[in-house]
């Protein structure tokens, strides 16, 4: 599974981003990416994938997409209670895992911190993995 978030051999960090307008979480983050220092952080290191939870009828493919995948069919329950969350998955060797959830009331710092660490850790991970 890890293959999919490979580019010219650089893995990257998915940010599966689970919309859902009447929560706090959606304002936060849309208006988070229009932040250079945030674009700038998921151009150079992520791919970005972005759902809208809120209607039960848009959520059948991705929970599909999910339960095809041992290491993340934890997160159906997520898209089914139509929370609006930023997930970051990261390819770690033959596997991949949910790095961070962040969702809630949480700060414009706080938000480019967590993409800054997940990014950094892959960085680290692509060295060990080099050597």
């Amino acid at each position: 599974m890890s293959k999919y978030f490979n580019v010219g051999l650089v893995r990257r960090v998915l940010c599966l981003y689970l919309h859902n307008e009447s929560e706090k979480f959606s304002t936060i983050f849309c208006e988070n990416l229009k932040r250079a220092e945030v674009a700038e952080v998921i151009n150079r290191s992520f791919f970005f994938l972005g759902w809208d939870v809120e209607e039960t009828k848009y959520q059948s493919a991705l929970v599909r997409a999910l339960s095809n995948c041992s290491d993340l069919s934890s997160l159906v329950s997520i898209v089914h209670s139509k929370i609006a969350a930023a997930l970051l998955i990261v390819p770690i060797k033959d596997s991949i895992t949910v790095f961070s959830c962040i969702k809630g009331k949480v700060s414009d710092k706080d938000l480019l911190t967590a993409l800054i660490n997940v990014e950094q850790f892959l960085i680290v991970e692509n060295q060990q993995e080099k050597n």
